[in-house]
């Protein structure tokens, strides 16, 4: 028990990791600060879910190069459904900051997969997860 609330479950509950823990009808998952190389593709999170639903918000951060550009990929199932370009560069206007919020309900027994792809520097990148399990 945690807290007195319902058990937590997940392979990693209180740390980091690439997995998704539920504690009662909410879920979370934490990358950790990830060095990734430029040029370079990494995993942040992996995972499959449960019998349920889960409508989800994820948010990121990455340490302030002035011109490094990320790309950054959701797959679920295998299918990429998301992608998109991050840029600090100040005249970059048409590109969403790093921490821009998505949205996005995830089905029961469904293989999740967020990568991050650093181009131009090195990025210390990491991502969260956070949210309400439906079903």
């Amino acid at each position: 028990m945690l807290g007195g609330a319902n058990p937590v479950g997940g392979s990693n509950p209180s740390g980091v990791g690439t997995s998704l823990n539920y504690v009662g009808n909410h879920c979370y998952a934490n990358s950790g600060a990830v060095a990734i190389t430029s040029g370079d593709t990494a995993t942040l999170l992996n995972f499959t879910t449960g019998s349920k639903y889960i409508m989800a918000t994820i948010t990121g951060g990455r340490n302030m190069k002035a011109t490094a550009e990320t790309f950054t990929k959701i797959l679920l199932d295998d299918q990429e459904v998301f992608r998109s370009k991050y840029d600090n560069g100040a005249g970059q206007t048409l590109v969403p900051p790093f921490n821009t919020n998505i949205y996005m309900l995830i089905p029961p027994y469904t293989k999740f997969v967020l990568t991050c792809a650093p181009e131009d520097a090195n990025e210390t990148i990491s991502i969260i997860l956070v949210g309400e399990v439906y079903g």
